[in-house]
């Protein structure tokens, strides 16, 4: 049985500061936003976005269907 649930927060914030200009880890960006050394801020944060939210789909329909009561 899960304990406990999580959820993100705001996770366009985790996405565009993460991967595009480079202020939260994993501190990914390019010339354009930021002097960092690694990253690409035109695609990954689209990426990132897009992993979060396949994550939050597959985690939803494990609850619906392991956890939820249906009645």
């Amino acid at each position: 049985m899960v304990k406990y649930w999580v959820t993100f927060n705001e996770p366009n914030v985790a996405a565009i500061r993460g991967y595009r200009s480079g202020v939260f880890p994993p501190s990914h960006c390019s010339g354009t936003f930021r002097n960092c050394s690694s990253g690409d801020s035109e695609r990954e944060p689209f990426i990132a976005a897009h992993n979060m939210i396949l994550s939050h789909a597959a985690v939803v329909d494990v609850y619906q269907t392991m956890y939820q009561v249906h009645g």
